[in-house]
């Protein structure tokens, strides 16, 4: 995704350096050798890259210290100049997705972030919004400086009514190899919200197999909703 890749890009990325006339010739080194495209990675939720780490990390909390959502008072996440992303109400997809406080609390309330938590009605869900209305934000200095090395940084600190509070581990975002199991996993969690489970596993095993399959209209068959 351009909107997603365009920030780190234009910061670290070979055009940028050879427009500015500060490269070295290291950016082009593995050129014709190494093809990003046939290494692909994913994102675990459907949401801005930068808000993937505090989403690990709030998950991390709730898994270590098992408090209820309903017992939280507030969330403190710092990080870098993802700050930008403090949107607690959304009124579109495209809003939700880069929206920190909503994609935390939609993981926190629905234990994922898939295209149905981003969407529709979910958009206007109660607990979601209530959870993503907790949500402070503050930018730290030196999580500014590691994110201009290519690393985004947050931290997350929970409050609890009976006074406790928990704060995460320092943690990073981190793009991860992808296989064949995300992909399915992936594939079936967006088509089945406009297919039935059997097409969407007839649709999958065609693709898998696509070289051999005779016809798209084989593909067409299942594709009607």
């Amino acid at each position: 995704m351009v909107k997603d890749g365009s920030g780190i890009h234009s910061r670290h990325g070979s055009p940028s350096r050879v427009w500015m006339g500060s490269h070295d010739g290291k950016e082009w080194q593995d050129l014709g050798r190494v093809f990003a495209l046939q290494e692909p990675r994913i994102k675990e939720f459907v949401v801005c890259f930068w808000c993937q780490a505090p989403i690990y990390a709030m998950r991390t909390l709730q898994q270590q210290h098992g408090f209820a959502i309903g017992d939280i008072i507030k969330i403190r996440i710092e990080t870098f100049e993802a700050l930008h992303l403090n949107h607690p109400t959304t009124t579109t997809t495209g809003e939700a997705q880069y929206s920190l406080p909503f994609s935390v609390a939609a993981a926190l309330v629905h234990g994922r972030v898939t295209g149905r938590e981003v969407d529709g009605e979910e958009l206007r869900n109660e607990p979601v919004l209530r959870v993503s209305r907790l949500v402070t934000m503050e930018e730290d200095s030196e999580m500014n400086a590691e994110y201009y090395n290519g690393r985004c940084v947050c931290r997350v600190t929970v409050e609890l009514r009976d006074r406790r509070s928990f704060t995460s581990e320092d943690t990073v975002t981190q793009w991860r190899n992808v296989i064949d199991r995300d992909l399915d996993a992936k594939f079936r969690s967006i088509a089945t919200q406009s297919l039935n489970p059997f097409r969407v596993e007839k649709l999958l095993a065609l693709l898998r197999d696509l070289e051999n399959v005779p016809s798209l209209a084989h593909l067409e068959d299942f594709l009607q909703v």
